[in-house]
């Protein structure tokens, strides 16, 4: 299958399209940019797709094929402002990946990571640190590493720290692609993004199509793609975990990387500032509690299915559950934006409240099921032979 065609095709339309207050413009192209964030989040993407029919277009975007024959494109574009979305265009799905937010994560984890409370907070918990690999430098990141982590302990836990961040931000927005959510909004002629999503959520003049017979979901929309992506990360995670021994610092790491998909959001007062966000978007301390539950729910599947019963299991969950809860308190220490958001993360006394925002977003979810199931996508496999 020829992808890069059908990408030539659609990616000029793309370029053109309204979104916000302009035209989305068109994606990078690595042949002349020189900035390594850019081709190592592209990398990423494309280790999200062993053994999916892939290609990699001219200009170092992704190119992924869909059962339905459609095409998956992931790239990143050089706006600085911070945007990711997801968006059809002819027979494309563009995943779209903004510089701005790419810098944003980095930022994020490397000033968490430079932070002796931070890991003075968690380093007694992890074992296994004389063992850290010291050969994880990426290209264009030697200067960095040189003169800010010195010690390999930072090293390690900041680039897998970044190298999550931004799966988990592809994921989320791939989700809303195979999830059928696109297709839903398509048919008011919306895409699903952060510019968008604040839009629709802010607007009281929108007036959906007549083929938009509910209020769309999008807080149950938001609260799938969290799920799909975070069950993925962490099922991998725990698959490893298993056959080639990683251990603390993968967990930690992920941990944390997938909280920073939220806080890089709402930490740059996206969304805090409005009083009525959690009627709209799953708020804060809601999205942390999921990443408790998503390691939870991996870990079972992978550990007690394989070992059930074994009082040892028991002991390494506890102490997995404890190092995850852990790495959150210890990211609340570090500023007071992240202490309001994720101090009480897994507090009991927040359970009814949780059950609340999952009870309202079922309630929205409920009339779009059947339109869902028509419009889920599966990715294509490469033929065995």
């Amino acid at each position: 299958m020829n992808l890069f065609k059908a990408y030539c095709e659609d990616v000029e339309k793309f370029a053109i399209t309204k979104r916000g207050n302009g035209l989305i413009g068109h994606p990078i192209d690595l042949q002349n940019w020189t900035e390594p964030l850019v081709p190592i989040t592209l990398d990423l993407a494309k280790n999200l797709f062993y053994g999916a029919e892939t290609e990699t277009a001219s200009d170092g975007s992704i190119l992924v094929a869909l059962d339905d024959g459609t095409l998956l494109a992931l790239t990143c574009l050089p706006d600085r402002k911070l945007d990711a979305f997801a968006i059809r265009v002819g027979q494309t799905y563009f995943v779209a990946i903004t510089f701005g937010i790419i810098q944003l994560l980095f930022s994020i984890a490397l000033t968490i990571w430079k932070d002796q409370r931070f890991l003075s907070h968690i380093k007694h918990d992890i074992r296994g640190l004389k063992d850290l690999a010291t050969d994880l430098i990426p290209p264009g990141f030697e200067e960095i590493f040189l003169h800010e982590f010195a010690d390999k302990i930072k090293h390690a836990f900041f680039y897998q720290c970044f190298e999550q961040a931004v799966s988990f931000f592809w994921l989320h927005e791939i989700a809303h692609i195979l999830l059928g959510h696109i297709d839903i909004l398509t048919k008011s002629e919306k895409s699903l993004g952060i510019d968008e999503f604040l839009i629709f959520a802010e607007s009281d003049e929108y007036e959906p199509d007549e083929s938009i017979r509910h209020t769309i979901p999008y807080l149950a929309f938001e609260i799938q793609a969290d799920r799909w992506a975070l069950d993925r990360l962490f099922e991998k995670l725990h698959q490893q975990m298993i056959s080639d021994s990683f251990g603390d610092i993968e967990l930690i790491s992920t941990a944390i990387a997938c909280t920073l998909f939220p806080l890089s959001l709402h930490g740059n007062n996206v969304l805090r500032e409005k009083s009525d966000h959690a009627k709209h978007h799953p708020p804060l301390w809601f999205r942390a509690d999921e990443v408790l539950y998503a390691e939870d729910k991996a870990a079972n599947k992978q550990w007690f299915n394989l070992r059930r019963g074994e009082k040892s299991i028991e002991i390494l969950r506890f102490r997995q559950k404890n190092l995850v809860q852990s790495a959150l308190a210890a990211l609340s220490r570090l500023h007071p934006m992240f202490g309001d958001w994720l101090g009480p993360v897994a507090d009991s006394s927040r359970q009814p409240e949780g059950q609340r925002v999952l009870d309202e977003a079922k309630a929205l979810f409920e009339p779009w099921r059947d339109d869902l199931s028509r419009y889920f996508h599966c990715i294509k496999m490469r033929d065995s032979n």
